[in-house]
C-alpha cells in the first residue's frame, strides 16, 4: 500500500502535469491562430461539417484540460463522488464526441469539394 507521502507526491505531479498541459494548448492555440482562420474559417471549400469537427476537436480538448486541470489544482473542491460523477460524465461525453469526430474524418465526408 502506498505512503500518504507516496500519494501527496503523485497528486503534486497530477497538479503540474495538468497545469502545464493545459497551457500548453493555449500556447498551441495563441501560435496558430492565424492559420486556422486562413484555413479552417476564412476558406470558402471548408465545408461547415468540418468546421464543427474542427470545433469539436481543437476546442473541447481544451475544456477537458481546464476542466482537469480545475479539480487538480486543490483550490477548486474536494474529489468527492459528486465531482467524480461529472468528470467521468464530461470525459465520456467528449470520448464519444471524438470518437464521431474520427470516424467522420475517416469516412471522407469531412473533405473539402
Amino acid at each position: 500500500m502506498a505512503s500518504v507521502e507516496e500519494i501527496v507526491q503523485v497528486f503534486t505531479g497530477l497538479r503540474y502535469f495538468s497545469a502545464f498541459s493545459f497551457i500548453a494548448v493555449v500556447y498551441d492555440i495563441a501560435i496558430t491562430i492565424d492559420d486556422e482562420v486562413n484555413t479552417i474559417w476564412n476558406n470558402p471549400n471548408t465545408r461547415w461539417h468540418s468546421k464543427v469537427v474542427f470545433v469539436a476537436n481543437r476546442y473541447l480538448t481544451v475544456a477537458i484540460i481546464a476542466f482537469v486541470s480545475y479539480l487538480f489544482s486543490g483550490t477548486a473542491t474536494t474529489l468527492d463522488s459528486k465531482v467524480c460523477r461529472q468528470f467521468f460524465w464530461i470525459y465520456g461525453s467528449a470520448l464519444i464526441v471524438l470518437w464521431f469526430s474520427f470516424v467522420f474524418i475517416a469516412s471522407g465526408t469531412g473533405e473539402a469539394a
